[in-house]
């Protein structure tokens, strides 16, 4: 029942209709209503909010797209799928809004509407009544982020689907996890400070979080300390295990030394080589150049394993100031030694890393088996063993697991230390690819205790993600 629309005015009295029931306009009821006393209120601000920011009909949503030349889960005209449109009931409310702020000729993609519908799209805007201003605010917040730059004035984010991802994980944050959002800031304050290199900003994951490694040097950087503990050969043993964990690295008197699973070990290395070496941060966070994935998966496993980064360390031996020599486990790779006087030379060309780390790199392109070859070619050759068969003692001998079943890959997963290798379906690149998590196809993760590590950043970790038919192989150390 209620006062029906139809109606017209007689003096000061309005004749209107109100249904009695049924469905056509004769089976309604004339009412006399008299107007004296009442008063034209004006339509308010929430009413307007209310039908300009609710979810449209699937028609006007693919009305607008269209006009921008978005498809919603496409990007690289077409290339790149996503797993699901990032549109949906969460950001479309903002479509009408956001078409009447960024007008554009029919059949030229709208970029600027793209990057802000996907940043929008798990955004929780709840708290916010004003849907309006909260958009203007969200825009600006966005605008912001790509205004970041790093010392040398150089901005962070360009026009990339990696950039785009890593600006809305910090949109995301910032909106839905103010303690992700100060961490992100404070590693942006380093980077700004040159204490850290930019490239671990870069390429972040909606869904992730640091892992714990990077967290703990972040805090070490940010307090002035130093990001490994310090001991005088006076301290006792049991004093010093009892403060120390197992793959961790102290110093006593100026000696490295490593926590190892019965003892503390002695490194062949003093504090500032191993500064060199391995810097606070970079020791742990590792981006991949190009395509290394296999490469800086592999080297990521044994880097976040706390056994195998001790067998890592002992690679290393200082044989004088600025010299090192590495060996690398496999009995047919010489040892070669690097004069690091002048560390130029040591660029990033397929890992953003630790110096450590480039020398590994540069040993497993000068030879493997005899042969020489580079990094790439370990990559498209589609060979992750041959990575491993190089770094770690006993190769990937523990095996190749193709198809190992949802259930039995899970539990694998769940009960690795951190030297696996997942290769999803290769297919998968092309078809679907979920960026909030950071996974697609063709590609090389490395994993521990149930998270992956994507190594275009390996400073964030990842829920294993419970998906059917996506792994195809596993290599374990």
């Amino acid at each position: 029942m209620g006062i029906g629309k139809i109606g017209t005015t007689i003096g000061k009295e309005i004749i209107a209709w109100t249904w009695t029931g049924g469905k056509s306009l004769l089976a309604t009821k004339p009412v006399k209503i008299n107007t004296c006393g009442l008063k034209i209120v004006p339509i308010t601000e929430d009413i307007v909010q209310f039908n300009k920011f609710s979810i449209p009909a699937e028609k006007e949503i693919t009305s607008i797209l269209r006009r921008h030349s978005i498809t919603g889960n496409s990007f690289k005209n077409g290339t790149l799928e996503l797993d699901k449109s990032f549109i949906n009931d969460n950001n479309s409310i903002f479509l009408r809004e956001l078409d009447r702020m960024f007008p554009v000729k029919q059949g030229e993609k709208n970029i600027v509407l793209e990057d802000i519908l996907v940043c929008l799209e798990d955004i929780n805007h709840s708290g916010f009544t004003n849907k309006k201003d909260f958009l203007s605010q969200f825009i600006e917040d966005l605008e912001c982020i790509k205004r970041m730059t790093n010392t040398k004035g150089e901005k962070l984010f360009d026009s990339s689907i990696e950039s785009l991802y890593s600006m809305k994980s910090i949109l995301q944050a910032k909106y839905n996890n103010p303690e992700r959002y100060q961490e992100i800031m404070d590693l942006y304050k380093l980077i700004k400070s040159g204490k850290a290199p930019d490239y671990i900003i870069k390429n972040l994951i909606p869904e992730a979080r640091f892992h714990k490694l990077a967290k703990s040097d972040i805090e070490c950087l940010k307090s002035g300390k130093n990001y490994f503990q310090r001991f005088s050969k006076t301290t006792s043993h049991d004093d010093i295990t009892n403060k120390t964990e197992l793959g961790e690295v102290i110093s006593i008197d100026g000696q490295m030394y490593v926590r190892g699973k019965n003892d503390i070990e002695e490194l062949k290395l003093d504090e500032e080589m191993y500064k060199k070496l391995f810097p606070a941060l970079g020791r742990y966070c590792l981006s991949q150049v190009g395509d290394s994935c296999y490469f800086v998966s592999a080297l990521d496993g044994m880097i976040k394993n706390p056994e195998t980064r001790i067998d890592l360390y002992k690679m290393f031996e200082q044989i004088g100031k600025h010299k090192v020599r590495v060996k690398l486990p496999k009995e047919n790779i010489k040892p070669v030694e690097f004069n690091l006087s002048d560390i130029s030379e040591f660029n990033d060309e397929y890992v953003h890393g630790a110096l450590g780390y480039k020398l590994i790199e540069k040993i497993c392109m000068q030879n493997y088996n005899g042969l020489s070859r580079t990094v790439q070619d370990f990559n498209r050759g589609g060979q992750p063993q041959i990575i491993m068969d190089v770094l770690y003692k006993d190769g990937a001998k523990q095996g190749c697991y193709s198809d190992l079943g949802q259930n039995g890959l899970h539990m694998f997963v769940e009960r690795s230390k951190g030297n696996t290798v997942l290769i999803p379906r290769a297919e998968y690149q092309e078809t679907s690819q979920n960026r909030n998590i950071g996974l697609w196809g063709g590609h090389c993760y490395s994993s521990q205790n149930g998270n992956f590590f994507n190594p275009v950043n390996s400073i964030e970790e990842v829920y294993y993600p419970k998906q059917e038919n996506i792994y195809q192989i596993v290599y374990r150390q």
